[in-house]
C-alpha cells in the first residue's frame, strides 16, 4: 500500500493493547434536541485494493438522541471486520458517542507496518450533522 505518511490509522487490535496504532477512534458530543431532532453519522476512511488506496464511506446513519441507544453498524468492507458503535445517553442535553472500530484479528505479520496497513482503516474519521437541534460541544 503506497500511503505517504498515513494518518488517522485505525489498525487491527493488538491482543494486549500494546500496538503502535489505535484500534478505534472515538468522538463525543453534546446535543440539545427536541422531538424532531436527528443526528446523522457517516464514516470516511481508506482501504487498499490491489495495493492501491481506495476511498470508502459508510452509509449515512440517523440517530435519535432523545432515547438511550446503543447500535453496532457494520461498515461492510470486504476483507476488514470494522464497525461504527453509536451510543446515546439521553437528557435535556444528550451525549452522543461514536466509535469507529477495527475488529480485524491481530496476526504476527502485522508487526510489519506495511502488512498492518492492508487491514487498517486509514485516514479514518466520522462526520456528524444535526437536524432540528444543535451541537453544544
Amino acid at each position: 500500500m503506497n500511503f505517504e505518511a498515513p494518518f488517522g490509522v485505525i489498525a487491527p487490535r493488538h491482543p494486549d493493547d500494546t500496538g503502535s496504532e489505535p484500534w478505534f477512534s472515538q468522538t463525543e458530543c453534546l446535543v440539545r434536541w427536541n422531538a424532531e431532532t436527528l443526528v446523522y453519522v457517516r464514516a470516511h476512511f481508506q482501504t487498499t485494493e490491489g495495493g492501491q488506496p481506495v476511498k470508502r464511506s459508510a452509509a449515512l446513519i440517523p440517530v435519535d438522541v432523545s432515547r438511550e441507544v446503543t447500535r453496532h453498524v457494520s461498515l461492510g468492507v470486504d476483507g476488514i471486520h470494522a464497525q461504527l458503535v453509536l451510543e446515546v445517553e439521553p437528557g435535556a442535553i444528550s451525549r452522543l458517542r461514536v466509535r469507529l472500530e477495527n475488529h480485524e484479528s491481530w496476526r504476527q505479520e502485522f508487526s510489519d507496518r506495511a502488512a498492518m496497513l492492508v487491514k487498517s482503516l486509514v485516514s479514518g474519521h466520522v462526520l456528524l450533522r444535526v437536524e432540528d437541534g444543535e451541537f453544544v460541544s
